[in-house]
């Protein structure tokens, strides 16, 4: 339907700029492939008008290495579309260097993606579980990203195992409707102690 390679897909989703590291997701793809080319690494996501010589860049080296079957470029996609693309994954990375809180760990999850992410990047840590639903780097590197991603595509039962417990994990812990009662809880006792 997304008209997505039929190999190992492997995702990053959001802005394309240094603090979301691209080029950290870039140069671990790049080694990754080295030994493995059967897998394809999706940079999905737009750059804005102050990063798109950083993006025309990556594609360059990207071009250079003539990896181009084997990393996609993609435009941002709409709020209609993302989670056709999150569920075409079979491994979500969030290579942040920096993030306020970010969303994209708990959608992939919600997809039933499995997770790899940089430890102390927003709310990372409370969203992924370590070696239950994904992996939680610790330091903000491609070498480290690339041998986790090489681990994980190795050990394809570890993989499953992931992604059955990261769409538990996120119905359970980060359900909507949960948010709701507890926004109501909190304002509730603000608005008892005001009385």
């Amino acid at each position: 339907v997304l008209g997505l390679p039929n190999n190992i897909l492997i995702g990053c989703i959001g802005r394309i700029r240094p603090s979301k590291g691209t080029d950290i997701f870039l140069d671990a793809a790049v080694k990754v492939l080295k030994s493995n080319k059967n897998i394809t690494f999706l940079i999905i996501g737009r750059a804005t008008k102050k990063f798109i010589i950083y993006k025309d860049r990556l594609i360059k080296k990207v071009n250079d290495l003539g990896l181009e079957k084997n990393i996609l470029f993609l435009e941002e996609v709409s709020w209609r579309e993302i989670a056709k693309y999150y569920g075409s994954l079979d491994l979500f990375v969030a290579p942040q260097r920096h993030e306020g809180f970010g969303l994209t760990p708990s959608e992939a999850m919600a997809s039933g993606v499995p997770v790899i992410a940089f430890k102390d990047v927003g709310a990372f840590n409370e969203q992924i579980i370590d070696k239950k639903t994904g992996l939680i780097i610790e330091h903000k590197c491609s070498d480290d990203l690339a041998d986790a991603i090489k681990n994980l595509i190795i050990n394809w039962k570890r993989v499953l195992y992931f992604s059955k417990n990261a769409r538990r994990h996120v119905q359970k812990n980060f359900n909507i409707v949960n948010e709701a009662k507890e926004l109501v809880r909190v304002y509730r006792e603000l608005l008892r102690a005001r009385h």
